[in-house]
């Protein structure tokens, strides 16, 4: 997708958005407050210490228009301004008693107005809605959640996904998806032979690293992957140093894993975590083009 198909995209949410608050506007607000007014006292209820410049900063609006707002809410009772101490120019914010019981009468206003609103929406629908929200807010935002967890025997179908779907993006041929298929259907035989731990991007499954100890005794990690949409995040070092500590634990001496000298990235990762490339094979098994498999070990000193 580029940048300008992106940009309508996003221009067309806003629209909708847009509709949506006007919609909940008119059914919500208007009895206590208008909508702008809701926010400005949350936003109050929900802080302390709060100067009108807070409040234009945090809510983006027009210090004309809040002017105007906060001196009618001043007028009707429903706030009170206390000179600052620290800053004389200055005034505090605060709600007094009645501003603090209509801010809560309109709180249950509008959840019983968004709880009727999602009647006709299935908990599976209202968990994706959830999803989508936190995903949006947070990726804006730049300001991901960011999760590494062991993975469970159901997340195995996760694997082999993001997997086909990274392979595939790279231009490999099947069989690579069809060793990544054969060495996960082995684990499932034999989970408590190693371990897999997930990356989560604001919930979402994201990458994933494991090792196992195979039958001579010997630790090889396999599945390394993070979906492409979500490089950049430092999740492939957050997930191979998870793998390390695991190796510390354990106390393991030695650890070997194989990859394809064209994962640089990956590549950079072991390297900076000190596994030495102790071998190279030319093949043409994963591409069109003859590619060299790489084994590279890790020996404690």
């Amino acid at each position: 997708m580029t940048n300008l198909q992106f940009i309508d995209k996003f221009r067309g949410f806003n629209r909708f958005y847009a509709n949506l608050l006007g919609k909940f506007d008119f059914k919500f607000y208007g009895e206590l407050f208008t909508i702008g007014e809701a926010n400005v006292v949350a936003e109050i209820y929900n802080n302390h210490a709060l100067s009108a410049k807070d409040i234009s900063e945090n809510l983006t609006m027009n210090k004309g228009q809040l002017s105007k707002m906060l001196n009618k809410l001043e007028k009707n009772g429903i706030i009170i301004r206390v000179p600052d101490k620290e800053d004389k120019r200055s005034f505090i914010l605060s709600l007094t008693e009645k501003g603090k019981q209509m801010y809560l009468e309109q709180t249950e206003i509008v959840r019983a107005g968004l709880r009727e609103e999602l009647v006709p929406y299935s908990k599976q629908e209202i968990q994706r809605l959830d999803c989508a929200m936190t995903v949006f807010k947070n990726t804006y935002e730049k300001n991901n959640l960011i999760e590494i967890c062991e993975a469970k025997i159901q997340d195995i179908g996760f694997v082999a996904d993001l997997h086909s779907r990274v392979y595939s993006e790279l231009g490999y041929h099947y069989a690579i998806q069809t060793h990544i298929l054969n060495s996960l259907s082995h684990y499932t035989e034999q989970p408590h032979s190693g371990k897999i731990w997930l990356a989560k991007v604001n919930g979402v499954r994201v990458g994933s690293i494991g090792i196992v100890e195979n039958d001579t005794a010997d630790w090889e990690i396999h599945w390394f992957a993070v979906d492409a949409k979500y490089q950049h995040l430092g999740l492939g070092k957050q997930l191979l140093e998870t793998l390390m500590n695991f190796v510390a634990t354990k106390q393991l001496l030695h650890v070997y894993l194989w990859t394809i000298n064209e994962l640089t990235q990956a590549r950079n990762l072991y390297v900076r975590s000190g596994f030495t490339l102790t071998e190279a094979i030319p093949t043409k098994k994963w591409k069109e083009h003859e590619v060299m498999d790489e084994k590279w070990e890790w020996k404690h000193n």
